[in-house]
């Protein structure tokens, strides 16, 4: 456990991207924390701005200041499989609410498309998404003490996610034409929780869901497929989102 508590009043420890970074603290709150004996490789718990706790290794220590890095958690995530979040493109607040969720869960990537019900999007403005995107799956990742952000791709048509998820190892798409398989069940089907390291792809539809052809698209995609249902209740995409990652990274032995 960490011993030092250090607090500070302005910086917010989220919005550092660099893995080792200065604490901004004035000389006298600075000699106090050297005087209390806390030296290069010491472990202290850092309280910032916004109240937010995190558990960081000192990498340098003087007079000049305090240089540390997060001590991450890795959450044991070697040698069990990926997680893919395949997202349909739905309104920019739910986007948001998407991506600053999910990458707090130790996902591997999110790669957005459009489908039918997708709200169109010019290729500059898909461009300045993505932008923003890799910002809030950073953000978020380091905000939850992750050592990797996910990766985040650019928004796609249907058809080139299709070609995508051809490479996945396997495919499990959420839909509500699905009324018995649960994730449980449908990872233990495909065997996935005994692959160890392979790439999985959950795929979810926009707001207003995916259309038959769609999903016959989807379904045709990969060999290695499975359905499944996020139970009777009508949920909003961001729950959705949240909640079937959850369920699939569980059923394959994280979030013990």
């Amino acid at each position: 456990m960490p011993g030092q508590t250090i607090y500070l009043e302005t910086q917010v420890i989220a919005h550092e991207l660099e893995e080792v970074f200065a604490l901004k603290l004035d000389a006298a709150t600075v000699a106090a924390v050297l005087a209390q004996g806390v030296r290069a490789g010491d472990s202290v718990a850092v309280v910032d701005a916004a109240q937010d706790y995190f558990p960081c290794e000192v990498v340098e220590a003087g007079e000049e200041g305090l240089r540390v890095r997060i001590a991450a958690r890795s959450g044991g995530a070697a040698g069990r499989p990926r997680v893919h979040l395949v997202q349909g493109l739905s309104n920019e607040e739910a986007m948001d609410t998407i991506f600053r969720q999910v990458s707090e869960l130790g996902i591997a990537g999110i790669l957005p498309y459009r489908s039918t019900f997708s709200p169109s999007v010019t290729p500059q403005r898909a461009e300045e998404l993505q932008a923003r995107w890799q910002y809030l799956a950073q953000y978020s990742a380091r905000h939850a003490g992750l050592q990797k952000a996910p990766d985040v791709g650019f928004i796609e048509t249907l058809e080139q996610t299709c070609e995508t998820l051809a490479g996945f190892d396997a495919v499990v798409v959420c839909w509500e034409g699905e009324t018995l398989q649960s994730m449980d069940e449908a990872v233990s089907r495909l065997g996935l929780a005994q692959r160890g390291e392979c790439d999985i792809a959950l795929v979810i539809g926009p707001r207003g869901g995916l259309t038959d052809a769609e999903m016959a698209l989807i379904g045709s995609s990969n060999p290695v497929l499975a359905t499944v249902s996020l139970g009777p209740a009508i949920l909003r995409v961001e729950t959705a989102s949240l909640i079937a990652p959850a369920l699939l990274i569980s059923a394959l032995g994280g979030l013990r």
